[in-house]
């Protein structure tokens, strides 16, 4: 609180630091480190789910005009209260997980209730009753785990709506959030829970191309091969691909992004089912009407990222910090792109899936990988797409 005196007011003030994640897009990468004087000096995000925050530099320094203090202690309250409503709405979406989480395991549940009652369990060789023991211990833990977490939840959810948006208490309530994730989600999706998780995000979420990709990042023999196999190739190293300039791009962005010299390549055909997914989706269609005139009139468009939200589940759970490049019409007036995206998790995600990814990568259960899907759209769909 300001010191009112009869001369000069004494106060503490802050300016404000823009921070980005190594995998931001091009937009929030360029905006790291820039320092704002005032909190109405801070740009709205650039784009749905940033996960860039803001961090608060104090100084001491002398004012002579106590109205001009009131007035911008009142513009960063409007800021830390929007910082707020987005912490408030990252506790509901895991709230939400939190809860499908719930439904496959109690499934399982019963599942196994059905084998119990289906079988004579006495007559079970000793390592099966074993087996069978331990998936009843291992869903019991989940449960347990999960109700723990349900309710941390809960009651975070009732301190971020009563708070009164003070940086510090912003940021003990974003420390809280991450912890209920390491200390509950991480516990229950332990490489053993693996599989389990995938079945989650790819029946219950409805989500097989996100499920898929982490399947080839975790089957690291093997990479999902059918899969991949199916809808396109697998190039063991970078250089393989046999295009220079490509090559310099991707090397470039994943020594960015995790200091890695060299990855994996899965290349996506345009018949994949994952670029008929990206052709149906709501983020292709906004940026295809976005640019619409520039397509009529043949222009070319630079390359640029796109950005899939809730809207597009299994996309937004599949890809972070897509890019679309190389957008070109060929002769027929098809549209011919690329989605390029370096499947890696970068710490301090908020998502089960981001924290689960983020530990098997460390333990060097998953491997990253880069991934590039070719989209060949015929003018009769884009034109429609684009209306």
């Amino acid at each position: 609180m300001s010191k009112i005196l009869y001369g000069n007011v004494k106060k503490e003030e802050v300016q404000y630091e823009w921070k980005s994640e190594s995998g931001a897009c091009e937009v929030c990468q360029e905006l790291d480190g820039t320092v704002y004087d005032t909190a109405n000096d801070i740009p709205d995000r650039p784009h749905p789910n940033c996960k860039c925050w803001i961090e608060v530099l104090e100084r001491e320094q002398e004012t002579t005009d106590p109205i001009e203090l009131r007035r911008e202690q009142a513009k960063d309250k409007k800021r830390m209260q929007q910082e707020l409503a987005k912490l408030l709405g990252d506790a509901k979406s895991l709230e939400e997980e939190i809860d499908e989480y719930m439904k496959q395991i109690e499934e399982q549940e019963e599942e196994l209730n059905r084998i119990e009652r289906a079988i004579d369990t006495d007559k079970l060789e000793t390592a099966d009753r074993r087996r069978l023991t331990d998936a009843k211990e291992q869903i019991d833990f989940a449960k347990n785990t999960i109700y723990k977490a349900k309710n941390k939840i809960i009651r975070l959810k009732i301190k971020i709506e009563k708070s009164d948006g003070f940086y510090e208490e912003i940021l003990r309530l974003k420390l809280e959030l991450n912890q209920i994730i390491d200390d509950y989600f991480v516990k229950i999706a332990e490489p053993w829970n693996v599989r389990m998780y995938g079945e989650i995000h790819s029946t219950i979420f409805n989500m097989p191309e996100a499920n898929n990709f982490l399947k080839i990042a975790i089957d690291k023999k093997n990479y999902n091969s059918d899969y991949v196999r199916k809808n396109g190739k697998l190039y063991h190293s970078i250089d393989d691909l046999g295009n220079d300039n490509l090559s310099k791009d991707i090397k470039l962005r994943i020594a960015k992004e995790s200091n890695q010299k060299d990855c994996k390549v899965v290349v996506f055909n345009p018949s994949s089912s994952i670029a008929k997914k990206i052709e149906e989706s709501y983020a292709l269609k906004e940026f295809l009407s976005k640019n619409i005139e520039l397509l009529q009139r043949n222009k070319a468009l630079p390359n640029t990222t796109i950005e899939f939200t809730n809207i597009d589940k299994d996309l937004y759970s599949t890809f972070h910090g897509a890019e679309i490049k190389n957008i070109f019409f060929d002769s027929e007036k098809n549209l011919n792109l690329r989605i390029e995206d370096y499947y890696n998790f970068n710490p301090n995600r908020t998502s089960i899936k981001g924290r689960v990814g983020e530990k098997l990568q460390k333990q060097g259960g998953l491997e990253p990988y880069y991934s590039i899907t070719v989209l060949k759209i015929p003018k009769e769909v884009w034109i429609k797409y684009a209306n």
